[in-house]
């Protein structure tokens, strides 16, 4: 085959990858390989042909071994950078991308791919220059104008964040990520009710689009519109939902006094993400409560949340509160040492620090008690607590 027939081959499987036709790309492309096995341009097209088919990792072995045997080809390192990115490998990605441009392969695919690696990596203001420049070579590209806002906004500059998103939305776009995108603008500056006007709208337009509807459920929660909120869940049909909806559902079910119904809903949230926190948690509080309460499962979806993160605190103070109901000093120590580990990851919630305080009481740890329920008194909480602190330390003396 001449230059010419392999100039013309490579352009049909180009074609071929730019319309998504991963099959019609690799016909045009096999009879190439039985000629010019070993041409750099050809194994770059097969890799790109693997991409395509979500091969990642097979594309990236072929393309880091041309780039190897042909470091001053640009193309290769382009589509090795954009293979990598697509991996989530930013730090590798970024000197393949820049490699390319400073070879002359500056298009807007590469400076697309380079842009998110950059706002991934944290530097805002190069991702903004990147996107912007990706933009002007494909003014009507959805997805870089979408990437271009978060830059723009983590870059901190979010009207321009919002003017490029309004843009987006006014030409018809259909990219659903953007109305979520603009509803969260709205909400950071005050426009709660807009940024439900906005998902309403979006919803209508994309209605089996999912995360729209969890993020008006977010901005409805928000408002304090929680029974809106159930329903938008439960309209989510169950082979969609995520650990978040399912959990969401289990503290509906907890506040509606449906323990079962919540171990459930709990239980169908750690089938859909084991490693997320909340199924967890959701577990704990609703065994806790049923009927009869089976103490060891109730603990172990408590330290299984914990293990995971337990952000927030709740499952590492219910977890305290159980081990303090346990007669013992072994469980009274394991009590504090929990609790200890809690006010850190809760930020020293009142409710963690209150129990806190009482394990320490019931240890006879006089100044540690002295101590927290200080603490308390000083901040602003609910009468309640605050009186119970008071009384707390009234005995603090005969903690002997």
């Amino acid at each position: 085959m001449t230059d010419a027939g392999l100039e013309q081959g490579l352009a049909l499987v180009d074609n071929a990858l730019e319309t998504l036709d991963a099959e019609k790309a690799n016909q045009a492309l096999l009879p190439l390989e039985k000629t010019h096995a070993r041409d750099p341009h050809v194994l770059t097209a097969r890799a790109r042909i693997r991409a395509q088919q979500g091969d990642l990792e097979g594309a990236r072995r072929i393309l880091e071994d041309v780039v190897t045997k042909s470091p001053n080809l640009g193309v290769p390192s382009a589509y090795l950078g954009q293979v990598l990115a697509g991996m989530e490998q930013w730090v590798l990605a970024r000197p393949r991308l820049e490699k390319a441009l400073q070879l002359g392969v500056d298009k807007p695919s590469v400076r697309h791919a380079l842009g998110v690696v950059m706002l991934r990596m944290n530097r805002h203001a190069d991702a903004v220059t990147h996107l912007q420049k990706a933009l002007a070579g494909d003014a009507k590209n959805a997805d870089i104008m979408v990437q271009l806002a978060a830059a723009l906004d983590a870059a901190g500059k979010a009207a321009d964040a919002q003017a490029v998103l309004e843009k987006l939305r006014d030409a018809g776009s259909d990219v659903p990520t953007l109305h979520v995108m603009l509803a969260n603008y709205q909400r950071d500056h005050g426009k709660l009710e807009e940024a439900v006007q906005t998902l309403d709208g979006a919803i209508s337009k994309f209605p089996k689009e999912y995360a729209l509807h969890r993020a008006k459920a977010t901005m409805l929660a928000s408002l304090g519109r929680v029974g809106e909120v159930g329903t938008l869940i439960r309209g989510i049909p169950e082979a969609q939902r995520n650990a978040e909806d399912w959990s969401f559902l289990s503290t509906l079910a907890m506040a509606d006094k449906k323990p079962q119904d919540a171990a459930k809903a709990a239980r169908a949230a750690i089938a859909a993400d084991p490693a997320y926190w909340r199924g967890h948690q959701a577990l704990g509080l609703a065994l806790e409560e049923a009927a009869p309460a089976d103490g060891n499962a109730v603990m172990a979806a408590y330290e299984k949340a914990i293990e995971l993160g337990d952000p927030e605190g709740l499952a590492g103070t219910r977890l305290g509160l159980l081990l303090m109901s346990v007669p013992g000093d072994v469980n009274t120590k394991e009590a504090i040492r929990v609790l200890e580990a809690t006010r850190t990851r809760s930020g020293n919630n009142p409710a963690t620090l209150w129990h806190l305080a009482l394990a320490y009481a019931r240890g006879k740890e006089g100044a540690k008690v002295k101590s927290i329920c200080e603490s308390l008194l000083r901040a602003e909480l609910d009468p309640d607590l605050k009186k119970q602190a008071k009384e707390l330390l009234a005995q603090v003396p005969t903690l002997k």
